[in-house]
């Protein structure tokens, strides 16, 4: 095994995260420092080879399972409906907004114009694919951390950018954890090791506890104006 896990990313010119941003004339990292913790970085040509610590030990790097979402989200594969941004406050991301209806419920309306890496929509049917799957303990990718975290009753799709989540109980605490990375969009197509997200990485190979291989997706950015 090697020394450091490589992630991978192939044909890009601009690379673009919530977390960092690295461009070909500008290399721009937000790195929180911890014992023990180093990252390095090499950009070659077209090609960018980051060395961390861990990664995935699967090749079928699903989002829901375990903190496999972690990977995906770092990969710049998988994106979440909110994010926290460098001050640590909550932000749309894949959401364009949203409101508390009542203590129970909330409504949240959708980004349009996004794709995903199949190709197909982004829409309110594919978010409720998503967090059912998570949540419902019958699901195969069933995460009982983020079960027990959201709490959800019920989703309602309200139309096909505006979707309902109905809580058990009142959860101050709701959006703060749609920021979860376990909780990042995939197509309803995603299958084994075929993961389409929403990010601005397609995941193209994953070498369990070596390397994980992406490559851009050329589609138009979905993410707020506010980020590079």
């Amino acid at each position: 095994m090697s020394r450091y896990f490589l992630l991978h990313m192939q044909k890009s010119k601009t690379l673009s995260f919530p977390c960092f941003c690295v461009g070909m004339n500008k290399i721009l990292f937000l790195v929180v420092l911890f014992a023990s913790l180093s990252v390095y970085a090499q950009d070659l040509s077209n090609e960018l080879l980051i060395a961390i610590p861990f990664g995935p030990s699967v090749k079928a790097v699903d989002p829901a399972k375990g903190y496999n979402g972690w990977y995906t989200n770092e990969a710049g594969v998988t994106e979440t409906l909110f994010i926290l941004d460098f001050d640590l406050n909550l932000a749309p991301w894949l959401a364009e907004s949203y409101k508390n209806v009542t203590p129970l419920a909330w409504e949240i309306k959708l980004k349009q114009g996004v794709l995903l890496h199949d190709n197909s929509s982004f829409d309110a049917t594919v978010v409720k694919w998503t967090f059912d799957r998570i949540t419902d303990k019958n699901s195969p990718v069933f995460n009982k951390r983020l079960h027990g975290l959201l709490d959800i009753k019920k989703i309602t799709v309200l139309g096909k950018h505006s979707i309902l989540f109905e809580t058990n109980r009142s959860n101050a605490s709701f959006l703060y954890n749609l920021t979860s990375p376990g909780t990042g969009i995939i197509s309803p197509e995603s299958r084994g090791g075929n993961i389409y997200g929403t990010g601005p990485f397609m995941l193209k190979k994953v070498i369990p506890n070596e390397q994980v291989i992406v490559s851009r997706f050329n589609a138009p950015p979905c993410c707020p104006k506010s980020w590079p």
